[in-house]
């Protein structure tokens, strides 16, 4: 993102800011720190030049007082909302309520200085407490440990959880530990993954010069996938007393398009979808055997964001009302890589920054809570409510030289033997509703083994077992009442299907 200089007064700095070493951050550097295995970053907006001094602008973020009512688009970023620079080295960062908070980067080991005041007579000493050769994102570099103590209006020491806190600034490289200086000293508020917070400790995980640790996502890291790679997806959506559809796909990529930051993908689909419905009508099952054109641009909508240093948030207007979502990057332990998704949660506002309110009745282009992963492309989801159920997940990739997960098999997909009768003729349960036990009876298909499955509404199997019999005992320990579907499946095929009714 392109940094914007503001010069307001005639009287200009003739020394760049960051001449001088141990400064905590650089404009035109993006650091990227972790919390709670997500990660928040520090990238300087723009840069405001006073009489004497220089003001560092952050990012904003959304956020209030109460998630349940009005939020501003204009929100302190974790860092705070501004850092005064001084030539003499003299850091001020502001907290949410704009009291500043004092870190000399200048001076040496053992120099002790106010660094906050409370109103209450209290205040916070800062000590650089040691200089030290350190190592982090694969570099070495002289690090100042800066520590704290809240004491009384005396100078008693006081407990505090501030105390146990430090900061790290490199000479080279600016903060290598931070801290949460929005909540600084002890204040507490939403932040912006909706965690109550207080002051912690980041590490530093990256930074854009030198290019080290932890990058920030980008769509040409997230689509960098090659033609001839695969991946076989699972995809649900079942509406609760209406259906169930789960689709099992295979995507082969024939051609990739980039212009700029939007890329064009062409998919060669093999697929199966089984739909099951709850109370009225046939139970289906649909055959895909096609092109998939996919056009991923990265100023649209939903991945207006997707470039953006985290967490930034991005509006949409549609009709007079503005739709505001925005992104968080973390680390997904399921897919081993880093990725990005969206948070959103319906959000809207009839001006921008002036009162952003949540919205009951989400809009759908931003209800799904989409995420995209490092090189295997997206979007992907896995949400419920009012007990439906959507999801849309990777179960398998061949990218490159990476093979991961349990591949379908697209003649197996594209086969459905045994009979032409529907699936819900094959497969007979009595008694149905059940209560305690009831049977399972279907044909024998050649005495090959054959997996009973039992699903709920959600697509979670309460039960499951293989037999070579034609027919099979269920007894119910402790699954709850509802509607249920069995599965009868050979290691290629669905060999028939039925509902099921758990009435105790």
């Amino acid at each position: 993102m392109k940094k914007a200089i503001t010069f307001l007064l005639v009287a200009i700095w003739s020394v760049p800011v960051f001449s001088q070493n141990y400064q905590c951050v650089n404009q035109d550097i993006s650091y990227t720190f972790v919390k709670n295995d997500r990660f928040l970053s520090i990238d300087i907006d723009s840069v405001v030049y006073n009489t004497g001094f220089a003001s560092y602008y952050n990012f904003p973020v959304i956020g209030g007082e109460n998630w349940g009512g009005c939020l501003s688009g204009d929100w302190p970023s974790w860092i705070g909302r501004k850092i005064d620079i001084y030539p003499n080295g003299d850091h001020l960062f502001y907290n949410f309520n704009d009291e500043a908070i004092l870190i000399k980067t200048q001076v040496n080991a053992g120099n002790t200085w106010t660094s906050y005041a409370f109103a209450d007579g209290r205040y916070v000493t800062a000590t650089v407490n040691s200089v030290n050769e350190t190592e982090f994102l694969g570099l070495t570099d002289s690090v100042k440990v800066f520590t704290f103590q809240v004491k009384d209006s005396n100078g008693n020491n006081l407990s505090h959880d501030l105390n146990d806190k430090q900061l790290w600034i490199s000479k080279h490289y600016g903060m290598v530990k931070a801290l949460v200086f929005r909540l600084f000293p002890d204040l507490f508020g939403w932040d912006e993954y909706y965690y109550f917070d207080s002051v912690e400790e980041l590490e530093v995980a990256g930074m854009s010069e030198p290019e080290s640790g932890i990058q920030n996502l980008t769509i040409h890291d997230i689509y960098s996938f090659d033609i001839g790679d695969e991946f076989h997806l699972h995809i649900i959506e079942s509406l609760m007393g209406a259906y169930t559809k789960n689709r099992y796909e295979i995507r082969t990529l024939t051609e990739k398009t980039w212009s700029g930051n939007t890329v064009e993908l062409f998919w060669e689909r093999c697929a199966r979808e089984n739909i099951i419905y709850h109370i009225y009508g046939d139970d289906t099952v649909i055959f895909y055997q096609d092109t998939i054109h996919e056009t991923i641009d990265s100023e649209g909508f939903e991945f207006g964001g997707l470039n953006l240093e985290v967490p930034r948030y991005f509006v949409n207007s549609e009709n007079g009302v503005n739709l505001y979502a925005w992104y968080v990057q973390y680390f997904d332990n399921a897919y081993d890589c880093m990725a990005k998704f969206i948070v959103d949660d319906g959000f809207y506002s009839v001006e921008p920054h002036d009162c952003i309110e949540q919205i009951i009745t989400k809009d759908t282009k931003i209800y799904e809570h989409k995420y995209f992963l490092d090189g295997l492309g997206g979007p992907f989801w896995n949400y419920g409510d009012f007990g439906n159920h959507y999801s849309k997940e990777i179960v398998y990739y061949h990218t490159g030289n990476e093979e991961w997960g349990e591949p379908y098999n697209c003649d197996s997909l594209l086969t459905h033997v045994y009979s032409n009768q529907s699936q819900s003729d094959v497969v007979q349960v009595a008694p149905n509703p059940m209560s305690t036990e009831t049977c399972i009876k279907f044909p024998d298909f050649e005495q090959q083994p054959v997996k009973i499955s039992v699903f709920n509404l959600l697509g979670e199997v309460v039960h499951e077992e293989i037999t070579t019999s034609e027919r099979c005992f269920f007894r119910n320990e402790g699954i709850e009442n509802g509607l249920y579907f069995i599965w009868v499946t050979s290691d290629t095929n669905v060999l028939g299907s039925c509902k099921l009714i758990i009435r105790r």
